[in-house]
């Protein structure tokens, strides 16, 4: 979901069963466990009462009770997936545009454990990226159950909304026809799932290299995850 600028997020508590224990982390909006336990990755967002305050990126390693940001500073990070031995992080972010910019960029984001900081994987510029494509904030990365490729997801850039007629202004007509092969609303929901629609590509991170392998043309791509997509 978008937040708003006033969104601060909420307390997330963390109980260590058969002991009383008790662990509170504040302003935060969207949390994701690995498997295993081991860590707990969560989207900080700025409490706008507290000086220095930021949106950030979370990772809590359970064994050891220690925080750490792994990234700091943007409007939005979402779609947080995690290796199978907790070892790795991806996630989605758009950390360069002001929170009301009517065009928005999203990007790939990586981190590893022994590392300080996520480094950003892939953009609309990377090499293998399709011209006139971007990582899409709809697609969720997902990493191979060897940890040796990430898959995500991409698509073409659409056009800034136009926002030279005020929208009280603008005419809206949802017109129907009995000939039609939907409903309006069927209609408008397939107008949703279009705008949303992402195609699959392939980041190794052995190689260090993107790879698309969906586009308008093969739109379903079905990845063996076990087998590292061979």
């Amino acid at each position: 979901a978008r937040r708003g600028e006033s969104d601060e997020g909420s307390n997330l508590v963390v109980a260590t069963l058969g002991d009383t224990s008790l662990r509170i982390f504040r302003n935060i909006s969207e949390y994701k466990w690995s498997k295993n336990g081991k860590i707990l990755v969560m989207e900080g967002r700025q409490a706008r009462s507290v000086k220095g305050s930021m949106n950030s990126v979370l990772v809590y390693r359970t064994l050891e009770n220690k925080l750490d940001t792994i990234a700091r500073g943007g409007n939005e990070f979402s779609n947080f997936d995690i290796d199978s031995n907790a070892y790795q992080v991806a996630f989605v972010a758009e950390r360069d545009s002001s929170a009301k910019a009517l065009q928005k960029f999203y990007k790939l984001w990586y981190w590893r454990n022994g590392t300080d900081s996520a480094v950003m994987l892939a953009d609309k510029n990377i090499a293998g990226m399709r011209v006139g494509w971007t990582v899409s904030e709809h697609g969720t990365p997902r990493f191979s159950d060897s940890g040796d490729r990430l898959f995500f997801g991409t698509a073409p850039i659409r056009p800034a909304k136009d926002t030279s007629v005020p929208e009280i202004d603008q005419v809206k007509v949802d017109i129907w026809n009995y000939k039609d092969d939907y409903l309006q609303t069927q209609q408008l929901y397939n107008l949703s799932r279009e705008q949303k629609r992402n195609y699959l590509a392939m980041y190794d991170l052995g190689f260090g290299k993107m790879q698309q392998l969906a586009d308008e043309n093969i739109r379903d791509v079905f990845t063996n995850y076990t087998l590292d997509g061979n």
